[in-house]
């Protein structure tokens, strides 16, 4: 009989600590997430902020070239039209000019279209970087801790 209480009191005091062990080891999981986390959301930030950056950089250089473009497809179509104007009345010159820069218009138009479609305004590269933590804290948990089939936990060494 005073065996069997023996027996219990070191039952019950492994089992103590060994969930003392399981528990240090969740709270030491639960920090490396935080911390992980944390840095991912630094990451995310910093892509959001090169993102946009490299957009606005774009955007105003854009501006520029565009005002540039204005100017010389103006005196482009006026040249053409002076020249066309040489052998139909300026009226039809004039028409047939602003049909040719519709044209262009359009084009451009399109493949600028195609451009802003490829912008990412998500960061791709930290939300896969997260998804692969969340992954392997769980795999890491699920090795953590294991039952041995009678009830009690052990962790893996």
């Amino acid at each position: 009989m005073q065996d069997t209480r023996e027996s219990i009191s070191e039952d019950l005091k492994r089992g103590r600590t060994e969930a003392r062990e399981v528990g240090g080891e969740f709270s030491g999981i639960a920090e490396d997430l935080r911390r992980i986390f944390q840095t991912e959301t630094e990451l995310a930030k910093a892509e959001m902020r090169e993102s946009v950056q490299s957009a606005v950089q774009g955007a105003i250089w854009g501006g520029v070239a565009a005002t540039f473009g204005i100017l010389l497809l103006t005196f482009l179509g006026l040249a053409g039209m002076f020249a066309l104007d040489l052998v139909m009345p300026l009226w039809a010159a004039a028409l047939i000019t602003a049909g040719a820069i519709l044209v262009l218009a359009v084009i451009a138009g399109l493949v600028a279209y195609n451009r802003f479609k490829q912008v990412k305004v998500a960061p791709t590269k930290a939300i896969g970087h997260m998804r692969e933590d969340v992954s392997w804290a769980g795999s890491q948990l699920k090795s953590s801790v294991t039952s041995n089939g009678n009830g009690r936990h052990y962790t893996r060494g």
